[in-house]
């Protein structure tokens, strides 16, 4: 009988010791769970988008993921995407004043949180991936040393030689020369 409940215990103590392993394995991978409302500690690339993701979005999003990969491996830098749009996010959103898609660097450390805005580069420099990824670096460099945080990136890696251009829209000729017309995609014309 003792040794039936001896069994039963060493059984029960196994199995809470291996849901914690992997419970401490999950979060150290992962992070640990929180709102979506909320950054996690640390260093963070936020890219912010709309609920339908236009071409801007996506390249923005691939050029910060290829940029994070390439120049910070070590996984000292988040990268985190968040909808501005879905109402889980509207506090963050409204925190941040984010009204379209962008780029947002933040260091979140016992309470206190430092920003740093770079959608107007990233707006700018977005239809040349090469640019965007190399101008996303030096904004991460001077962010991380302005605050010593010491992260460092790795040198220009040899597999590195993106050449991906998205392709800017063109004005379309109009009948009324006044109307500022663009070509979008697919025939679209935004007016």
């Amino acid at each position: 009988m003792k040794r039936e409940i001896l069994k039963k215990w060493l059984r029960v103590g196994l199995l809470i010791f291996i849901c914690a392993t992997i419970g401490r394995i999950a979060v150290s991978y992962w992070g640990p769970v929180q709102k979506q409302n909320e950054l996690p500690e640390g260093l963070s690339l936020v890219v912010w988008h709309a609920e339908k993701r236009c071409l801007t979005c996506r390249s923005m999003e691939e050029g910060s993921r290829e940029c994070l990969e390439n120049f910070f491996p070590e996984n000292e830098i988040r990268f985190l995407t968040r909808n501005y749009e879905a109402p889980e996010n509207a506090q963050l959103a409204e925190r941040f004043r984010i009204a379209t898609a962008g780029v947002f660097l933040v260091f979140r450390e016992n309470g206190t949180e430092a920003a740093k805005n770079l959608t107007d580069p990233a707006w700018k420099t977005v239809g040349d991936r090469t640019v965007f990824v190399e101008m996303l670096r030096d904004e991460i460099e001077a962010f991380c040393r302005e605050r010593s945080l010491g992260v460092k990136r790795r040198e220009i890696p040899e597999k590195w030689e993106q050449t991906d251009r998205i392709e800017v829209p063109k004005k379309v000729p109009n009948e009324d020369p006044n109307a500022q017309n663009i070509r979008l995609s697919e025939g679209l014309v935004w007016e």
